[in-house]
């Protein structure tokens, strides 16, 4: 089962990546700044706490084009 977080894309982007990644995926989408902060502090916790279950977290980002 995986975790993706994706930030920088638009809703219908994520669905069109829900629709690509395979089923038991789910993906949170972050929108503010806010929300993409707690979400590393707890990618940062999560992580740490899954690797010992042989859990994965993905993160997707998106970069702005210079």
């Amino acid at each position: 089962m995986f975790n993706y977080v994706a930030i920088g894309y638009s809703d219908s982007e994520i669905e069109t990546l829900q629709k690509r990644i395979d089923l038991e995926g789910s993906i949170t989408a972050l929108k503010t700044i806010a929300e993409i902060q707690t979400s590393l502090m707890n990618i940062m916790e999560l992580t740490t706490i899954r690797l010992q279950h042989v859990d994965v977290l993905v993160v997707m980002t998106r970069m702005k084009e210079q």
